[in-house]
């Protein structure tokens, strides 16, 4: 793990493990997101109503997704003495970084001039994220809009003694604090942010209208 001499350029071989293992996790990170929330579907907002999932469906895949993501944090903090890397913190910057960016993608849809992918301040040479092959197959759009079907008021009451909306028809609890619970577990307080700052947004282009 000294430097060394590759003809005349000094190379540091572990600067290239902390990179090489700094994009590996962006790459894992991603998948894990976009896989967990993929069931969701891609309606978009103005058809939020119609986008909600399975019974049951949102939390089963919040829950996949917290153990996948502890299972990586866990790996890197293992890791992290035998490399000599901050493993909590390189694990949870990342996150955050992975999180942010598909955020900003999301709101970019409300923007006359929304950011390109591979022009956001997100993006690092060393380790890019790839971006969603279409807006719909956003992971934070999927998510915010399955929790806008759920609270709709054409299907749904909030009930205030209860802190949850509950089916006018049914009488089914449809979302409430267990729900916002499981999504601090899978993505912490960066995912809890993100539906905070798409549903701004949401509320910004509603007023225009």
């Amino acid at each position: 793990m000294q430097k060394t001499l590759l003809g005349v350029i000094q190379v540091d071989p572990r600067e290239l493990l902390h990179h090489g293992i700094r994009r590996e996790l962006t790459h894992q990170l991603v998948v894990a997101l976009q896989a967990a929330l993929a069931p969701l579907g891609g309606a978009h907002g103005g058809k939020a109503a119609a986008a909600a999932g399975r019974p049951g469906e949102l939390e089963a895949a919040l829950t996949s997704l917290g153990k996948q993501l502890e299972g990586l944090r866990l790996a890197l903090e293992y890791m992290s003495d035998y490399v000599k890397i901050a493993g909590l913190q390189l694990y949870q910057t990342t996150l955050r970084r992975v999180v942010q960016f598909f955020t900003e993608l999301e709101c970019g849809r409300h923007l006359r001039r929304p950011t390109a992918p591979e022009a956001s301040r997100l993006q690092c040479v060393d380790a890019p994220i790839e971006p969603p092959s279409s807006p719909p197959d956003n992971l934070v759009g999927r998510l915010t809009r399955d929790l806008l079907a759920r609270a709709a008021p054409r299907r749904a009451a909030y009930v205030a003694v209860e802190s949850g909306w509950y089916d006018t028809k049914s009488g089914a609890r449809l979302l409430g604090d267990e729900l916002f619970s499981l999504l601090d577990r899978g993505l912490g307080r960066h995912g809890l942010h993100a539906v905070d700052a798409v549903l701004r947004f949401e509320c910004a282009s509603c007023v225009d209208q």
